[in-house]
């Protein structure tokens, strides 16, 4: 049904941009994707380094006035990848204070 939809959009409106993110990029179907339809441009961003959820993570907490402690806050950095996830964790810290 979606194939349906998406096919001659272009055609019909011709400043049309789909947006669509994925984290699994594996489990797309190659007909969804392929030129002409919504892979006519891809953009891949890559996991942030831990560095840099590190200092997400902290300011998330300065922002709602918690602590994190060091060790608790080195190994979320190196398993958190999105910002739902960063946001998700300063809540459930939140909550337990």
């Amino acid at each position: 049904m979606l194939l349906q939809n998406i096919d001659g959009v272009v055609s019909r409106y011709d400043k049309v941009l789909v947006v669509a993110t994925t984290n699994n990029v594996d489990a797309l179907d190659e007909a969804l994707i392929r030129p002409g339809r919504l892979g006519d441009l891809k953009i891949y961003v890559a996991k942030p380094p831990p560095d840099t959820v590190r200092r997400i993570l902290t300011g998330l907490a300065e922002a709602r006035g918690i602590s994190i402690e060091e060790e608790l806050l080195r190994s979320a950095s190196e398993v958190i990848e999105t910002g739902a996830e960063a946001e998700a964790f300063i809540n459930c810290l939140a909550l337990k204070i």
